[in-house]
């Protein structure tokens, strides 16, 4: 009460209270108590002349200059009448006072900014992600040059969408956290079930005949620990999250006996797991993995979930696996080049001698960890492929040194999963079909 009677304490002449009538669906709202019993110690007669319901007002205030009280909404009312009417002359006066001027600024920025994105022109402009001042490419090319060191995933955000890359890497905008108590948490899921096949591979290393049998897969370390934290639902969580990596590695386990069953004879067994190449700190790891040479040249890092490795004919030959618990992508994707997530790491097995100096690469494959298990790609002619791979991670990270971030996704509903979906003009420039220079939309 105190602070709402000093407001009336600060006013000059009058003060105005506005409140709403109806939420945002058109419903009807009550007022509030303190507001009630604001009306009931004016008198009636009183009431009726201070006291107006007014169903309908526009956020300009264009008709309703008595409500335009506050320094911004005079601002607003005063851009609003420049715009609709042609009329300048209370939008002039505002500009001329120190107050009002800064955010006016800010305004006419604005208004240039949305002119200039509104044009049709066909090719992309720096509106669309296409920068071209030559200051800030240089800037671009300087953070991500020769020094810059990539992963496979952050060049597939860029060949899945440039201005995603854009804004997630360039600009180093992160989405907005929405996990609540229940949601999964993919990155942490994704690591306890690494952990968890490290840990069951490695037993298996040991003892080939027990360790995928159902008391070994409940007694490992991941399935068995706690979650840490404090939410009051995290025992509920642990128990949900146990079940459903103890079933994962059931089903794993299922699988690999299958899997097993199909490699007759000799076939590749699981040496390597978890390998880090390229990590910031190089404990255990191994060296970055270095494509192209020069202003040109391209550094790699990841971490390899799996490396099996078999003796044939005298030579040793590796299989590059990488663990998937949804969906892995197709064959097709990986030779249109759009996923270069296992050629690289096998170009990183082979260069950097994970599985032997003279090891040479037998295949690579996905491991459905869902339903379908171990998904094989044969590479044919191995040597040519590296060719074309190695020329596509130069040209990406080429075109990303080079300013190009359109927004040119290659999935066509891509608003559906993207983070960025809220910032991106994807609507407006399929609107406009743009494109230039190769750069189509779907």
């Amino acid at each position: 009460m105190a602070l709402f009677l000093r407001v009336f304490e600060c006013a000059r002449d009058s003060v105005t209270l506005v409140y709403p009538t109806r939420d945002e669906k058109g419903q009807e709202i009550l007022r509030a108590g303190f507001l009630d019993d604001l009306i009931r110690v004016i008198n009636r007669d009183a009431t009726e002349k201070v006291h107006e319901c007014r169903t309908r007002i526009e956020p300009t205030l264009l008709n309703f200059p008595e409500l335009a009280g506050a320094p911004a909404d005079a601002r607003v009312r005063a851009v609003a009448i420049a715009c609709a009417n042609e009329d300048t002359t209370e939008l002039a006066q505002l500009a001329a006072n120190p107050r009002h001027r800064p955010a006016l600024e800010g305004v006419a920025i604005a208004l240039e900014l949305e002119s200039a994105r509104s044009s049709r022109t066909r090719g992309f402009t720096p509106y669309e992600g296409r920068l071209d001042q030559a200051g800030v490419v240089a800037s671009v090319a300087r953070g991500f040059g020769p020094d810059r060191t990539f992963s496979p995933s952050q060049l597939e955000t860029y060949l899945t969408c440039p201005f995603r890359f854009f804004l997630r890497y360039v600009l180093d905008l992160d989405p907005l956290a929405e996990l609540a108590d229940l949601d999964d948490d993919p990155t942490e899921r994704g690591r306890r079930v690494h952990n968890a096949l490290e840990e069951l591979e490695r037993r298996r290393l040991l003892d080939a005949q027990n360790v995928l049998n159902l008391d070994v897969i409940r007694a490992t370390s991941e399935v068995r620990a706690e979650l840490t934290g404090g939410s009051d639902v995290d025992p509920g969580r642990q128990e949900i999250e146990s079940r459903w990596l103890a079933k994962t590695l059931e089903r794993y386990a299922l699988q690999a006996r299958q899997h097993s069953g199909k490699e007759e004879g000799n076939g590749p067994a699981p040496r390597h797991f978890e390998v880090e190449f390229g990590a910031e700190q190089v404990g255990e790891s191994y060296p970055n993995l270095v494509i192209g040479q020069g202003e040109a040249a391209v550094k790699l890092r990841g971490t390899i979930d799996r490396v099996d490795v078999v003796s044939r004919d005298g030579e040793t030959l590796f299989r590059v696996i990488d663990y998937k618990t949804g969906a892995a992508p197709t064959k097709s994707e990986i030779d249109a080049m759009f996923v270069l997530q296992l050629p690289i790491y096998a170009r990183a097995v082979e260069a950097l001698g994970i599985a032997g100096e003279e090891a040479r690469l037998l295949d690579v494959g996905y491991w459905e960890l869902g339903e379908k298990g171990y998904k094989r790609f044969e590479v044919k002619d191995w040597p040519a492929f590296q060719a074309k791979i190695e020329a596509k991670v130069i040209a990406t990270a080429t075109a990303i040194r080079g300013g190009r971030f359109v927004v040119a996704p290659r999935e066509k509903d891509c608003t559906r999963s993207c983070d960025y979906r809220t910032v991106c003009r994807i609507q407006q420039v399929r609107n406009a079909t743009k494109a230039s220079d190769g750069e189509v939309q779907p």
